[in-house]
């Protein structure tokens, strides 16, 4: 799995129902459920922030067209 500040909220969605279904066949496996927590969190803190990696952030068109000193 890629790190979790690389994907977008529709693809940490897709990895948390992949770990949950998971988790359904193998309930006391403690990587899956500590990695399905993970992305919960990241998901939840994501939602109170408002952030989106597929929107870009304040600044960054800015910051990527701007000539370097």
């Amino acid at each position: 799995m890629p790190k979790i500040k690389e994907l977008s909220n529709d693809q940490l969605e897709d990895y948390l129902d992949a770990y949950n279904a998971m988790l359904s066949t193998q309930p006391k496996n403690k990587e899956y459920l500590r990695k399905a927590r993970c992305i919960e969190e990241a998901l939840n803190r994501r939602e109170q922030t408002g952030y989106d990696l597929d929107q870009p952030k304040k600044g960054f068109f800015k910051r990527l067209f701007s000539k370097k000193k």
